[in-house]
């Protein structure tokens, strides 16, 4: 073991010779020099008479380098190595690096942000009026109450509190805000956002549990219009020759949805055959392994009135001329259409455009008509109606609303697709809704608002 040197002074240190010299104070501390200055500093480390292991000390001021010089040969002696304990040191910081990197990750990855990436990536799979109601449901049912949490802290608690305030008041809207929180936890869990290894928002696990107790109001359909008043609204709805009331129009003569009469466009259609052809992306129903029916007839006045229509772009009905040929009809522009007729019919005698059956829960009055009620006008319509084969007829109305349940199991085996019952219903209803009418009649509806000297090529 190497004797310990007096402890030499920075003036004797300088005045050493080029080489290598004790430095004194700490057993194994030695000087290197070259060229009359200091190049460093170093441990050797000595056990048994031999040396064992060696440490670069660096430049520091010889005071610094003597305490370091004497923490390392602590460290040596007791059994480790300045080596090992600053490669534990450094994990160490590692560690902790990736830790606070996580803890920021997951400060990032709140819920909000998950739903935002959700309905981002999936907004092409889904109608425009859907991806609008999930971005409706996020931001104002879920947002304000658990937007800001991260995704791995939020508790089933926590979705609860959310959904509690609006589950009896607005269970529609509950119902959409439910779904797109169970959505997004989903995905977050599948593309490994989260920790979480089950689905928080889950009614068939503890969230039910705390919101079964809240009893929630059955559901109500859509308001309708009595079939015995669809003339007189019509009379009404031809006053108001726009492109908003030609789709409504031809909605109801049709029993189409808003979404499949807004998109239609031109070459869906087969006017020579009487027939329609609606695309899967305009439906709300989509096909899920089976082939569904998507054809619909067409009555002699539909066809007739779609004749009447200029073909100045793709779509059928566009929003305004000078919005250019491929923009459709907002999803509120039918009932827009119905809003105005309602008011101005409530000025005349105090009702309006109302379906008597359905009543308003928070305000106890009769609520307004809408667009997708008429269709349950036409089905009304055809089960009070004698037919010579009745059973026939209501499968015809089925068809008609692309409502006809087609599975693996059904389709395999049921296909007559009632084209003659359904050509039967579908003009009878037409008669019955012009009954009394005469198109003609109404030069600006036939016109329809279109100016064919501005049709754009």
């Amino acid at each position: 073991m190497p004797r310990i040197k007096k402890p030499l002074t920075v003036k004797e240190l300088n005045a050493l010779p080029d080489g290598r010299h004790a430095v004194g104070g700490v057993r194994g501390l030695t000087v290197e020099k070259k060229a009359g200055k200091i190049t460093g500093y170093r441990l050797r480390y000595f056990k048994g008479g031999t040396e064992r292991a060696t440490t670069y000390l660096g430049t520091y001021t010889l005071s610094e380098v003597r305490k370091k010089a004497a923490d390392d040969l602590a460290l040596y002696e007791s059994g480790t190595s300045p080596q090992e304990e600053r490669a534990k040191a450094k994990a160490e910081r590692a560690a902790k690096e990736r830790e606070a990197e996580k803890r920021a990750k997951n400060a990032r990855m709140t819920f909000l942000y998950c739903a935002k990436e959700y309905i981002s990536l999936y907004a092409q799979t889904i109608s425009r009026s859907t991806n609008k109601a999930r971005l409706v449901a996020l931001n104002k049912h879920l947002a304000p109450t658990i937007g800001a949490k991260p995704i791995d802290t939020i508790t089933v608690q926590d979705i609860a509190a959310a959904l509690s305030s609006i589950w009896t008041l607005k269970p529609n809207a509950a119902q959409k805000a439910y779904t797109l929180a169970h959505q997004v936890f989903n995905y977050a869990i599948a593309k490994k956002l989260t920790t979480l290894q089950s689905n928080p928002a889950d009614l068939k696990g503890p969230l039910g549990v705390l919101l079964k107790p809240l009893a929630r109001p059955p559901k109500q359909h859509y308001p309708s219009l009595p079939f015995e008043l669809i003339q007189a609204f019509i009379r009404d709805l031809l006053e108001t020759p726009s492109a908003s009331a030609h789709a409504l129009f031809f909605a109801i003569l049709t029993g189409s949805r808003n979404s499949e009469v807004r998109l239609a466009e031109w070459k869906e259609f087969d006017l020579d055959k009487g027939i329609w052809t609606i695309p899967e992306e305009h439906q709300k129903t989509k096909d899920k392994g089976f082939e569904r029916n998507r054809t619909k007839v067409l009555s002699a006045q539909a066809v007739d009135f779609l004749k009447h229509l200029p073909k100045i772009g793709p779509l059928v009905f566009i929003k305004r001329q000078d919005m250019g040929m491929n923009t459709p009809l907002t999803d509120m522009a039918m009932t827009e259409v119905i809003e105005a007729l309602h008011e101005k019919k409530k000025a005349r005698d105090g009702l309006g455009w109302i379906d008597p059956n359905s009543i308003n829960r928070k305000t106890g009055e009769p609520r307004r008509i809408t667009v997708h009620g008429f269709r349950a006008s036409f089905r009304t319509w055809v089960e009070a109606q004698e037919w010579p084969n009745y059973s026939k007829a209501q499968e015809a109305a089925e068809a008609i609303l692309l409502h006809e349940k087609k599975d693996n199991l059904n389709g395999a085996y049921r296909r007559y697709d009632h084209e003659a019952d359904q050509r039967e219903v579908a003009q009878a209803w037409a008669d019955y809704c012009l009954k009394g009418i005469d198109l003609s009649d109404y030069s600006p509806w036939r016109r329809c608002e279109y100016d064919k000297t501005k049709a754009r090529a």
